[in-house]
């Protein structure tokens, strides 16, 4: 049958139980969800997290699941909103999966007013047609980052050793920008 595609959706899965990372890549990807790592802990979510975001790659979502012994989850959203916070990121759609949840945890989780801030919960097994509702969700409030089209700059290059402005030269040619070269300041402000 016809399945939406999420494919320009990227994520990240914290699970330290490596058979419930498979399973849930399984449906990220049944559902053309680009899975940027699979990882056991917070702390790995974060770098690459940091990672992405240096290259200028946006994360959409990241699922936790919330029935592990060792990771809290609620601990684990609020490292990443702190994160997100930290580096003036938009904030990614937090899933919380688990078998069962703690009402009062789960409740905790998705507050929107507090320091975790989780966006959804799904009860595993996940139920396919609602995976793809809830990442059509995610698709329709993320907002895509444009950038503005490049403009080639005009500089002005200084320096008196021949080497550097030779280096320069070529870099910022390579890169279509005009340039104009002088050899000390003096002769660049003439």
């Amino acid at each position: 049958g016809f399945r939406p595609s999420h494919k320009q959706l990227r994520s990240i899965i914290i699970d330290e139980n490596s058979y419930s990372q498979d399973a849930v890549k399984g449906y990220l990807e049944k559902a053309q969800v680009e899975v940027v790592g699979a990882v056991n802990n917070k702390q790995e979510a974060i770098e690459i997290y940091e990672r992405e975001s240096r290259l200028g790659k946006i994360i959409q979502l990241i699922t936790v699941n919330g029935h592990d012994s060792v990771n809290n989850a609620k601990a684990i959203c609020e490292n990443i909103r702190q994160f997100e916070t930290s580096r003036n990121l938009q904030p990614c759609s937090i899933l919380l999966l688990a078998e069962s949840f703690a009402e009062g945890e789960l409740k905790d989780c998705l507050d929107p007013n507090g320091p975790a801030k989780a966006n959804n919960f799904m009860q595993m097994p996940i139920y396919f047609p609602e995976l793809q509702k809830m990442l059509a969700s995610v698709q329709s409030n993320f907002v895509v980052e444009t950038r503005e089209p490049f403009k080639p700059k005009k500089v002005l290059l200084v320096d008196d050793l021949a080497f550097n402005v030779t280096l320069l030269e070529k870099y910022l040619e390579m890169n279509g920008h005009e340039f104009l070269s002088a050899g000390d300041g003096q002769k660049a402000l003439d």
